[in-house]
């Protein structure tokens, strides 16, 4: 909200807190056992039920005889590191700059969510080749012509980087900026989220299952996401730079910027960084971060998990 906005800050608070409280109990219901198996059980006769038995075959294959994910990481991932996401400083939700909150959908990768909240200091921005009523929609779609020449020859994943890594080349008028990505639905007042931007001027959240981009690099490789190829020339060039094993590593689904000279210089070397080897975001940014003697630490501010923070909900691509 708007500092000039007359509402008392610890009765907004608290309302922000209710309303994580009830994402929290849906994200509950979620998880538990009972729910999982009917899904199972509706999604095997949806499938059965349209003849695409190839694709069942592959889900049942998916659900029970799926690879563990790599993980190796340093950091306590406990309950308690949780609780700040829960009880913020009430003057967090309010600021006087208004804030350019933006997600960047090509293609059919994700589909189009509403924010549950809009608050006064935030407009709602999409950049997307999708079709949407937008009269009845929070987001304001971005005019993008002026791109068209810098774009036209990049895949749907390419472009969403370029306009996810360079928010100040779009957004000129806003001090401050909140990337999301598609399957992210906003759920509470973000505010908070640029209050927690550091003094590099760049926020994200650590990763949660990782604290290394070698480890990383290996968990790309089994889930089928990049070839092997780029990937092992891309860590070679890590390693003969000099990155060490466990310097940190962030999710980049939510990016909180203050725009300023510092935070741009980093976004484009970064961009420099994603179309120099592997189309992985989240390998190239700690690299970056190496780079400029910063630590993860030092941008990692948003929290620890961000699958638990109950400001945002995390939907699967589609």
């Amino acid at each position: 909200m708007l500092k000039s906005n007359l509402i008392d800050p610890a009765l907004y608070a608290e309302l922000m807190a209710e309303i994580k409280k009830i994402n929290i109990d849906y994200r509950t219901i979620r998880k538990s056992k009972e729910y999982k198996i009917g899904m199972l059980i509706i999604n095997t006769i949806t499938l059965i039920r349209k003849g695409r038995f190839a694709e069942l075959k592959k889900k049942y294959c998916q659900w029970f005889g799926g690879k563990p994910i790599v993980k190796s990481i340093s950091h306590k991932r406990l309950d308690e590191t949780f609780v700040k996401y829960d009880l913020p400083n009430p003057e967090d939700y309010f600021s006087e700059d208004r804030i350019a909150v933006y997600t960047v959908i090509f293609g059919k990768y994700d589909e189009i969510l509403e924010p549950y909240c809009s608050p006064d200091n935030i407009d709602y921005y999409i950049i997307t080749d999708q079709e949407f009523d937008s009269l009845k929609s929070k987001w304001e779609k971005v005019d993008i012509s002026a791109f068209k020449s810098k774009i036209k020859n990049m895949s749907s994943s390419e472009k969403n980087r370029y306009f996810k890594i360079n928010p100040s080349l779009v957004f000129k008028d806003y001090k401050y900026s909140i990337y999301i990505d598609g399957n992210i639905l906003v759920v509470s007042d973000f505010t908070e989220l640029i209050n927690k931007i550091g003094l590099f001027d760049i926020a994200t959240h650590t990763h949660n299952s990782r604290d290394c981009v070698y480890e990383e690099a290996k968990a790309v490789l089994a889930a089928g996401k990049e070839k092997k190829k780029n990937i092992d020339i891309q860590m070679k060039a890590y390693r003969d730079a000099g990155m060490p094993k466990k310097y940190g590593l962030m999710e980049c689904n939510i990016i909180a910027r203050r725009h300023t000279e510092q935070c741009s210089k980093i976004m484009w070397q970064w961009w420099e960084e994603f179309q120099k080897f592997s189309k992985r975001d989240q390998l190239s940014l700690p690299y970056v971060l190496f780079k400029n003697g910063i630590e993860v630490s030092d941008v990692a501010t948003l929290g620890v998990n961000v699958l638990q923070n109950p400001a945002l909900r995390w939907l699967p691509h589609n």
